[in-house]
């Protein structure tokens, strides 16, 4: 779980971002076991005052690509 929390800080979400990933996936995918070259993709709706981020963000969906299966929500 430790390199899915890596991974969405340098796609530019925040931790709390991938922690709501992992709570509406953790029935799906067993996150433990994640390798290198998986990968993933987040649709977020981001809102700002001007060119300031307000930090209400929402995430839209969520596909994680495995050399044995992919998962969507």
């Amino acid at each position: 779980m430790v390199v899915f929390y890596l991974q969405p800080k340098k796609a530019g979400l925040q931790y709390s971002d991938a922690t709501q990933i992992i709570n509406l996936l953790q029935n799906k995918v067993s996150f433990n076991h994640l390798k290198v070259g998986d990968k993933f993709e987040v649709v977020t709706n981001n809102k700002f005052i001007g060119s300031t981020p307000t930090g209400d963000n929402q995430i839209l969906a969520v596909r994680i690509y495995t050399k044995r299966r992919n998962f969507s929500l």
